[in-house]
């Protein structure tokens, strides 16, 4: 079976079996695998009833969960499982579910390993919390807002930003590199997430119903952006 790479075509194949799934991790959604695609050679294929996601990181291929609706999970593990035993590879998935751990035990007792990467765990905050601040351990937060407010009161601006708006955040991006290298914080993974950018920024018609790209500018001057 011969995996294809995750291109931006790949949207109009790929984007209906993410569709299928609710699982609530960065890895299942079709902007981040494309935008990341470079880091990780992320590759899919399409079965009858679900999609595959293959992908490599220093030399080691796994998975990811598969696009496929909840009675379908138990024919797609056995699909990547045979997959991976035919490509004489070891047996890896990567930002499994409990629910998927089970059909695992269940169908496989014994087989696999299971290790929480404490790492690489997804974070999610409360919504209202965040919206209101409330309560002691929204302190810091609290202070952080007020003192923002008391420098920049009057001088900033937030809003939604659109393709007029992207060499401003290239402008900034570039900025805030110069930056990281003039103080000895610039890394590998830098260079990796300015290619990701530019590829969203350069594809945007493509990905802009499920994309938001939002940013501060202070005294006319874009100081932050972010993308979600």
């Amino acid at each position: 079976m011969k995996f294809k790479e995750i291109t931006i075509d790949s949207i109009k194949e790929l984007q209906p079996y993410f569709d299928l799934v609710d699982y609530e991790a960065c890895e299942y959604c079709f902007t981040t695998l494309y935008m990341w695609q470079h880091v990780y050679k992320t590759g899919y294929v399409i079965c009858d009833d679900f999609a595959v996601i293959m992908a490599e990181y220093e030399g080691n291929s796994f998975s990811i969960l598969p696009l496929a609706k909840k009675e379908k999970l138990p024919q797609a593990m056995d699909f990547i499982i045979r997959y991976f035993k035919d490509s004489n590879k070891k047996i890896c998935f990567r930002g499994i579910t409990k629910e998927v751990v089970d059909i695992l035990q269940e169908n496989y007792p014994g087989k696999f390993e299971y290790i929480e990467e404490r790492d690489l765990f997804d974070y999610v905050y409360d919504g209202e919390s965040l919206r209101v601040l409330g309560g002691r351990k929204n302190q810091k937060k609290r202070n952080h807002i007020n003192a923002f407010l008391k420098d920049y009161e009057g001088r900033y601006k937030y809003r939604i930003l659109d393709e007029e708006d992207f060499e401003d955040c290239l402008n900034l991006l570039k900025e805030w590199t110069v930056n990281k290298e003039e103080n000895n914080e610039f890394d590998e993974g830098m260079d990796d997430e300015s290619v990701g950018i530019k590829k969203i920024f350069n594809n945007y018609d493509y990905l802009k119903d499920r994309l938001k790209i939002a940013g501060i500018y202070v005294d006319g001057k874009l100081e932050a952006f972010t993308m979600g």
